[in-house]
């Protein structure tokens, strides 16, 4: 995987090959205190490297019937991490593989979600699960970072990378707010030249995909751009997509979040209530407009990551104004 494209190429970054005896020095035995995250394919343990005492994520992959697969994607992400190397990008510290062991070392970063922080909330600081709500411009200030990562990603580096599976729980937030995109077993290595997509089959985690990748299994850089719209959305909202809108209705969410934009009330009402209004609503309308047109059918009428980031980048200029408080009304799903 090499090659070059105008302004940047991939960076080889030689990770660590870890011993087990180090790994499990890292996680005292993968002590289930220490595991922070359970995620589709894998477990991620709080660990620290004795050898310095830096704190690390150790993604732990499940064993499964298909060991050929479990193998293919292990193989895939220390692949990915070892080229790639972008501020909005997890980086890879090591790996290690012995007998049915696939584990990846990652920095700290990794051990904790937006997922997280959206969804495992508790009432109280002092709870275990407890992840302060954030705050309006830290959520536009995500959803940019993410978007910079998928341009560098998909116009960075040749050839181009499809995530496939961007959705809360594979960005991590690390001390400052930083969004890492993680998670790339199921990526793909994108079309060249005039091509516009490739064909593979449907795998992934999430209860959303394009139109074009659930019928046709047809995957180019705006299949991202779509779980980019979804993730905007639950930034947005507070909520799971699945709680919004009847999953058997899902592909018309394009023109029902375009439809709630363009009303002021119901902008305010899709707010988080954890926001408490403290927000402009101009602003929550463009981020519902952006999510719309990332989440359209057709998908060569969805934007590209380059004109993403320069619509959140614009938005986070004017954050900067005083903020607004708007009334709100408890949350309602969608009729």
């Amino acid at each position: 995987m090499g090659g070059n494209c105008s302004g940047s190429v991939y960076q080889q970054n030689t990770p660590k090959i870890f011993t087990f005896t180090e790994v499990c020095s890292a996680t005292k035995k993968f002590r289930p205190d220490l595991l922070v995250d359970e995620q589709c394919f894998a477990k991620i343990y709080k660990g620290t490297l004795h050898l310095n005492n830096q704190l690390v994520a150790v993604k732990q992959f499940k064993p499964t019937e298909d060991k050929e697969q479990n193998h293919k994607g292990f193989l895939v992400e220390v692949l990915m991490l070892s080229k790639l190397r972008h501020e909005n990008i997890i980086n890879l510290l090591g790996y290690c593989q012995v007998e049915n062991q696939r584990l990846l070392v990652l920095e700290k970063a990794a051990l904790h979600s937006l997922k997280n922080y959206l969804f495992s909330r508790s009432s109280s600081a002092k709870s275990k699960s407890y992840f302060k709500p954030l705050d309006w411009t830290a959520r536009i200030k995500i959803a940019l970072g993410v978007a910079k990562g998928l341009e560098y990603l998909h116009n960075k580096v040749s050839p181009p990378v499809i995530h496939r599976d961007l959705q809360t729980s594979t960005i991590m937030l690390g001390e400052d707010l930083t969004p890492k995109i993680s998670n790339f077993e199921l990526a793909k290595l994108g079309p060249m030249g005039d091509r516009k997509h490739i064909m593979t089959s449907v795998v992934g985690t999430a209860k959303f995909y394009a139109p074009e990748y659930v019928k046709q299994g047809l995957v180019s850089v705006k299949l991202d751009v779509y779980n980019f719209g979804i993730v905007l959305l639950e930034l947005i909202t507070g909520r799971r997509v699945s709680e919004l809108i009847c999953i058997d209705t899902g592909h018309q969410l394009a023109s029902w979040v375009e439809a709630v934009a363009k009303d002021t009330k119901k902008s305010i009402d899709m707010a988080d209530p954890e926001l408490n209004g403290e927000f402009q609503i101009q602003e929550v309308s463009k981020m519902l407009q952006l999510a719309a047109m990332c989440l359209r059918e057709e998908r060569d009428h969805r934007p590209l990551t380059t004109e993403v980031v320069a619509v959140l980048s614009s938005l986070l200029d004017s954050s900067a104004v005083e903020i607004q408080i708007q009334p709100q009304v408890a949350k309602k799903p969608l009729k």
